[in-house]
């Protein structure tokens, strides 16, 4: 599958344990401007079958509900890169945007219950967005197993309306997180003393918190020993990350959540259409993000060899379903980083099985049957066709090897037809 992409939004979509520099004007569809150039293709003569191959114009985001997941699809870009955190932490477990109380605060619970609800819903939470990175495989309910030496770090970044209300909400987080065990402790961190923070002694993870303009971040990190200043460490280098990412993200205003672009660069619009007549509202497995967004979801060897930023990556975009499968799109730098990305994509794909006929007239495109275990939970991911336009890579998913050639045909013409 497409990196990381496929992988992760499927998982988010069919799994609760799973856990864009975007304007604010409507989005457009225009014409991809070519870098370099790209084979000659003839578009008459490619079998698209049923599939849609022009370009659709999605304007705004439908509803208030869905603006909030549009900003939080956007915050993506405003959470720190794990790698710059701790070098070992190239494994992503989870990158979810989330948008109501009841959902941010059973991850930030790590117990599945919702503690933080009502304090959330107190201080008008927007949005949020969740990523948690280790230095290993995490079980599916998201902790590891016994045996595991676990270094994590869990960051959930929340919006509110202003800054009052997150300093408020950042107090009452972290004293409702503190009374669930009389064991918690209070930890300070003296590089940010406004940060509230707890662990249990002789446990091997903290929690703090901390309020920055209008945002709140949420951490729980973990070593595998009970190292109070290496955690507190781990939690001083997230706060000296995240901080300057927030002070260079540019929130939507409150009154125009409502008005934001569902589409701000035109990918998801060329995107195979799963469901012709209607548009999907954003979510995780519906969605574009921008180029910090992107570098979220390699996989763990594209983000130790940092594939997508040598490749220029700067866009991404997803829509796939766990039976209907579907499409992910990457922007890179030019016609060649494109070429080298695809190749790196699928040296780098577990999922790969066996290598099937490619689409006729497109001498680029690379077809493949997936592993038994990849379509377990995910009929619609049982083959997968990988195509290249001009700086774009694309793969193109479907649950019959003939219907994903047809399906990889017309995502090509999406992406050439201006």
């Amino acid at each position: 599958m497409l990196g990381a992409i496929s992988r992760v939004a499927v998982m988010a979509a069919i799994s609760a344990a799973m856990l864009a520099g975007c304007g604010h004007s409507g989005g457009t569809a225009s014409p991809l401007a070519a870098t370099s150039k790209p084979p000659v293709v003839d578009l008459s003569t490619l079998d698209t079958g049923k599939y849609l191959t022009m370009p659709r114009r999605l304007g705004q985001v439908a509803s208030e509900d869905e603006g909030r997941m549009a900003e939080a699809i956007r915050m993506a870009e405003a959470v720190a890169d794990p790698l710059s955190i701790d070098p070992t932490l190239v494994k992503l477990t989870a990158l979810n945007p989330l948008t109501t109380p009841a959902d941010v605060a059973t991850t930030i619970s790590g117990t599945g219950e919702a503690i933080v609800t009502p304090v959330l819903a107190k201080y008008g939470m927007i949005a949020g967005h969740l990523l948690v990175a280790s230095n290993t495989e995490l079980n599916t309910s998201g902790t590891q197993t016994p045996d595991q030496d676990l270094k994590s770090v869990i960051i959930t970044l929340l919006r509110f309306p202003d800054a009052t209300a997150a300093k408020n909400a950042a107090v009452e987080m972290d004293a409702a997180d503190f009374a669930v065990s009389p064991e918690n402790v209070p930890v300070p961190i003296t590089k940010y003393p406004a940060a509230h923070g707890h662990w249990r002694p002789n446990r091997p993870s903290m929690a703090s918190t901390l309020a920055h303009d209008v945002f709140v971040i949420h951490l729980l990190v973990a070593n595998p020993t009970p190292n109070l200043e290496t955690l507190t460490g781990m939690v001083e280098k997230t706060f000296d990350l995240e901080i300057p990412m927030i002070d260079r993200f540019q929130p939507t205003p409150v009154d125009r959540i409502a008005k934001l672009p569902k589409d701000p660069e035109g990918l998801i619009g060329r995107l195979v259409d799963l469901t012709p007549g209607t548009v999907p509202t954003l979510s995780t497995t519906f969605a574009s993000y921008g180029p910090n967004g992107a570098g979220q979801v390699q996989s763990k060897r594209e983000r130790t060899d940092r594939t997508y930023e040598n490749a220029g990556v700067d866009q991404a975009a997803v829509w796939i379903d766990p039976n209907l499968g579907g499409s992910s799109l990457l922007r890179a730098r030019d016609h060649d980083a494109a070429i080298t990305l695809m190749d790196k994509e699928i040296a780098t794909d577990e999922h790969v099985d066996h290598p099937v006929d490619g689409v006729r007239g497109l001498s680029d495109s690379k077809c493949f049957a997936l592993k038994p275990d990849a379509s377990t939970d995910a009929p619609g991911f049982k083959f997968e066709c990988y195509v290249v336009y001009d700086r774009y890579v694309a793969g193109v998913y479907g649950a019959d090897e003939a219907d994903a050639r047809l399906r990889a045909a017309a995502q090509y013409s999406l992406l050439a037809t201006p």
